[in-house]
């Protein structure tokens, strides 16, 4: 009696509907979730500069990967004021200043004196490091020489060089 039940309820009309109904209905949800994520990646995906010129900002070292990645969601007039305030400037953008300038671009406050003010500023890492190539250290020290002991002789000089300083300047 169960097997005769169960195929009386696959042949049931009322059945296929409500089958047909939920993929019609997950079919649209699906659809409008689709479109909804395309047009929201639509909006704020703006990429103005070429591939190319991508390519060469970031071969020619003028900016690294992730500031480019950053720069170009810019507009192709923004990316010509940040090519400008990095000339006016010497300067390449950090990743930091490149998120900053994307998100004055993206609230409308993006101007030419903001920019070069952002890329006028000493990055952390420029105040932070000196650093010298082994090959110009490798001149003065012997090869047994390991960086911490070429690190510990160029402080010693450096003090006895400041003492000496301090010296002549009480003269």
């Amino acid at each position: 009696m169960d097997n005769q039940n169960n195929r009386n309820n696959k042949n049931n009309p009322k059945n296929n509907r409500q089958g047909w109904g939920v993929i019609l209905v997950t079919t649209l949800l699906t659809a409008f979730l689709v479109m909804g994520l395309f047009s929201l990646m639509q909006g704020s995906d703006p990429q103005e500069i070429s591939y190319d010129k991508f390519l060469k900002m970031v071969d020619e070292k003028k900016v690294s990967f992730n500031p480019a990645v950053e720069l170009s969601y810019l507009s192709t007039e923004q990316q010509q004021e940040m090519i400008n305030a990095m000339d006016d400037t010497q300067n390449a953008p950090s990743f930091s200043q490149a998120k900053r300038i994307k998100k004055l671009a993206q609230e409308g406050n993006f101007t030419s004196e903001a920019v070069v003010d952002i890329m006028g500023e000493e990055k952390k890492s420029e105040l932070d490091t000196v650093t010298i190539k082994n090959e110009i250290l490798r001149k003065y020290f012997p090869r047994s020489y390991t960086p911490k002991q070429m690190e510990e002789k160029i402080i010693q000089l450096l003090d006895a060089w400041q003492r000496k300083q301090q010296r002549q300047n009480e003269r």
